[in-house]
This record gives structure tokens, C-alpha cells and sequence, in this order.
């Protein structure tokens, strides 16, 4: 029996929804990997596979399956072959999505407010897995969904090889499957395959570091800092105004909810089941490690896929505006620079319109580097690594030794990072500790610190505050940034 053809007005909303998609990202697109500093570590992982043919993460447990793709256009490309890479997936992304609500009465809608999800528009074109991780395990809730459970387990176990943190899928995509009546041994068997085709990924990465890969870096921010962090990126997913409208149409629909919650009966509830797990697990392993929105991102289909079945077409509407719009113009409950956060609410742009100012303001930084120190001799304390580093002609890679052969190693954030300008002996680094920090004012040598980025990864990773240091900040953005001494 032959598909219907779409109706001319959905053809028409899908040409619309793709013409914002493409308004929004491809400004993006072309001005580097990302201000996620992990964006460009991928792409450097990527660079040295193809060129050496060994694997070596860019930063631990892994992203192999992400990174291995990354080969295939990072070396011809650059950046914007990297993020248009990307933007494939963020398509295959909107797909899977769309496969799962099209026989809805509000599936079209539903997936213009998952497309248009700011944070997603700007992961869709940044060299990282998030997006991809997503569209694996939509894919597989909708090949489950059909009953196609080998496919369901291999797209899992692609989106495990991706990020090991989508392990916690394989419990929902289990739960659905107990729920629809599947025998016990077909599940573990699902689920097993889901495993090994996830974890073998890792196999070469665990050959290198052993247990080591599984050590997260120390982390000295006080008790209240993480859960402000943790409220920060719940509040940042949609911006405060939607969040807040958020609540408060649940809370207005609250009976609605509490009813349908009564009734759950199987295997009806299997849906509901899975995408409410799914939600649960990514927040409390966000609750863990908030350290950027992108830990988070996965849930915001899921969130969505729950939420239409009690709240009415008109204001899921409403609400995909305000959270459109907050990508643009939002309120930020920070205030203050980077490592001297205190909680307020202030006018501010969103994060699309953050990201695009942070990637130009980027560009100028690594173009305009040597401008920023005047002295023959120094060390600068970035924050940034790879970002600032990777393919800069400006730079050349060094040792830390070259340095001064004193430094702790141990004490040096990112070692393989560390690069030198070009005919003089300014040096940039990570981080460094604040013992390695104190030998070096002491030898003489004067240490600066980018404004931006360093004063918070300071202070994570090594407890040490640059602004009681004695250290001198360089103004990395707007009118009185170090690059535009030369100007």
C-alpha cells in the first residue's frame, strides 16, 4: 500500500523550520570548532589518528567512535568540515526524532521545538559527540519501538562508543523491553550485545591506562559551588524564563499528571517508563559533574516526548518560543567574570548569540596572540589548550621543560598543550599549580592569566585562585582585549 504524500502545509513548515535551522548554524559553522574547549581536543585526537595511525583519546575515558569520524574530514577540512560533519547528525538527530512522534497530532510541532532547542542549534554545529550520542539512542528507542531489537542494540552500542556515560541507556531500553512483555533472556541478550558493541571501543583506550581511565580529575570547588553549577545548567537548557513557564504549566496541569501517573498499566507504560528513566539517570549524573550543559543535552528530547502528553499543543508552543527567543535574549542568573561568580539575575544574550561572539572573539585571540604579552619572556596561563593551540601558525609546541626543568609535572594541566610564540620566549600553558605558579614568580618570571576560562579552571582543578596570586589578568574579550594593543 502506497504512503500518502505529506500535505503541502507540512512540506511548507519543514521548508521553513530548515531555512531558521540553516540561518542559525551556519553563521556558526564557519567560525571554528566551538567554545567548547573539548571540541577542539577531539578534532587534535582526530589530526594525530590520521597521521599516525594510533589512537590517543583527547581526554579520558573516551569518545572513540566520535573521534575516529572526526579523521574523515579534520585533516581535509579543518573546523568547518568538522562542524558541517556534525550538522549531519544533528539531522539524523531531528529524524529519529520525528519517526518517533510523526503519528502524533502535535509530532510536527514537537519536533520544530526539539530542532529549534538553542543549546541544540548550537551543539548541532560544535565538534562534539552529544549529538551524535542523541541520534544513536533516539534511533534506538525508535527501532525498539518497531521490535527491532538487534538494530536498537547496535545503535546503543554505537552511542556507548561515542560517550561511556550513554551506558545508562542500556537500563531504559531494558525496562521498555520487560515491560512489553520481551523474555527475560532476549533482553539480556539485547542488552549484552549493546555492551559489547559499545564497550570494544574502549578496548585500546583501557590497554594504554588501565584503571587510570576511569580516574576523573580532582576537583577542589566547595560543596555550594557544585550545586549552584548543577542549578545553572538545569536553568541554562532552556533559558530561566522557559524553565520557570515550565513549571509552572506543569504545576497548572499537575492532576492531569498525577492521573495519567495512576494509570500506568503495561504495556502502555513502557514509553513513559523509558523516557522518564532516561531523564532521571542524565540528571543525576549531571548532578555529578556539571561542568558544561552538554552532560545534560540528552534529555531535552526525551523531556519533550513526556511532557506532550499533558500539556496542550497551543502551549507547548508558547513555550518553544520563549525558549527560542532565550537563545537570543535571556536572563543569566550569573553575574560577575570567570572565578568570581555570584548568583543574580541580569539581562544578557542567549547562548546562540553567546557562541557566535565567543568564536569570533576566539578567532581574534589566536590570530592576534602575540600582541597580548609585551615581555621577551613570560607565561601565560590560558585555559584554554587546544583551542587556542591546535593549527595556530603563531605558535610552535614545546616541552614544559623549556620552561624551567623545576616544574612538577604533575602541576602542569594539558603538558602536551604547552606552546611557545614564535622567535620569543612567550609560553602558554593550561594550568599550572600553584606551586609550580609560586617557582616561577620567584625565578622571575612574570605570569599572566587569560581573563576568560583560566580563573575557573584554576580554581577547580588545582585550588588556586589567580586573583589573590599577584598574577596579571589579560582581558581576552570586548574593546580592551590584549589582541587589540596592536590595533
Amino acid at each position: 500500500m502506497s504512503r500518502r504524500p505529506a500535505p503541502r502545509s507540512h512540506v511548507l513548515a519543514f521548508a521553513l523550520l530548515l531555512t531558521t535551522i540553516l540561518l542559525v548554524t551556519l553563521p556558526l559553522a564557519a567560525g571554528g570548532y566551538g567554545s567548547n574547549q573539548d571540541a577542539a581536543r577531539s578534532a587534535q585526537a582526530s589530526e594525530t589518528f590520521f597521521l599516525t595511525g594510533v589512537y590517543h583519546t583527547s581526554r579520558l575515558p573516551g569518545n572513540p567512535v566520535y573521534e575516529l569520524l572526526l579523521t574523515t574530514v579534520v585533516p581535509w577540512a579543518d573546523s568547518l568540515g568538522a562542524n558541517l560533519l556534525n550538522l549531519g547528525f544533528y539531522l539524523a538527530c531531528l529524524a529519529a526524532f520525528y519517526r518517533l512522534v510523526r503519528r502524533q497530532e502535535q509530532g510536527l510541532l514537537l519536533t520544530a521545538l526539539f530542532a529549534l532547542t538553542p543549546n541544540i542549534l548550537v551543539g548541532a554545529v560544535t565538534a562534539k559527540d552529544f549529538i551524535l550520542g542523541m541520534a544513536l539512542l533516539l534511533g534506538a528507542y525508535a527501532a525498539v519501538q518497531k521490535e527491532r531489537y538487534w538494530l536498537a542494540a547496535l545503535l546503543c552500542g554505537l552511542a556507548i562508543g561515542c560517550r561511556l556515560t550513554n551506558i545508562l541507556f542500556v537500563l531504559p531500553l531494558a525496562t521498555y523491553l520487560w515491560l512489553t512483555g520481551v523474555r527475560p533472556r532476549a533482553i539480556a541478550l539485547c542488552a549484552a550485545s549493546s555492551l559489547l558493541v559499545g564497550l570494544v571501543w574502549f578496548i585500546p583506550i583501557f590497554a594504554q591506562y588501565h584503571s587510570g581511565m576511569f580516574v576523573l580529575n580532582p576537583n577542589h570547588d566547595s560543596h555550594l559551588t557544585r550545586v549552584l553549577r548543577f542549578v545553572y545548567g538545569l536553568v541554562g537548557l532552556f533559558g530561566l524564563v522557559p524553565t520557570v513557564a515550565l513549571a509552572g504549566l506543569l504545576f497548572l496541569y499537575r492532576r492531569r499528571i498525577v492521573h495519567a501517573l495512576a494509570e500506568i498499566r503495561r504495556p502502555a507504560s513502557a514509553p513513559l517508563v523509558l523516557e522518564v528513566t532516561t531523564v532521571l539517570l542524565y540528571v543525576g549524573l549531571f548532578a555529578l559533574n556539571a561542568n558544561q550543559i552538554g552532560y545534560i543535552l540528552v534529555v531535552v528530547p526525551f523531556l519533550y516526548l513526556i511532557i506532550s502528553r499533558w500539556l496542550p499543543p497551543s502551549w507547548l508552543a508558547a513555550f518553544g518560543v520563549l525558549a527560542f527567543v532565550s537563545g537570543f535574549v535571556t536572563l543569566d542568573l550569573r553575574q560577575g567574570s570567570s572565578g568570581q561568580r555570584h548568583l543574580g539575575v541580569q539581562p544578557s544574550w542567549g547562548p546562540v548569540v553567546q557562541e557566535y561572539i565567543a568564536r569570533q572573539d576566539m578567532q581574534r585571540l589566536r590570530h592576534g596572540i602575540g600582541q597580548c604579552v609585551p615581555a621577551p619572556r613570560a607565561v601565560v596561563l590560558t585555559g584554554l589548550g587546544a583551542v587556542l593551540t591546535f593549527r595556530n601558525d603563531a605558535l610552535v609546541r614545546v616541552s614544559p621543560t623549556a620552561i624551567s626543568p623545576l616544574l612538577d609535572s604533575a602541576g602542569i594541566g594539558e603538558a602536551a598543550n604547552t606552546s611557545r610564540l614564535k622567535r620569543r620566549s612567550v609560553f602558554f600553558v593550561y594550568a599550572l599549580s600553584g606551586r609550580n605558579i609560586r617557582l616561577l614568580r620567584t625565578s622571575g618570571i612574570p605570569v599572566y592569566f587569560f581573563s576568560e576560562y583560566l580563573p575557573s579552571t584554576e580554581i577547580t582543578e588545582y585550588g588556586y585562585n589567580p586573583y589573590q596570586g599577584g598574577l596579571i589578568r589579560l582581558d581576552i574579550s570586548g574593546p580592551t582585549a590584549c589582541y587589540n594593543r596592536g590595533a
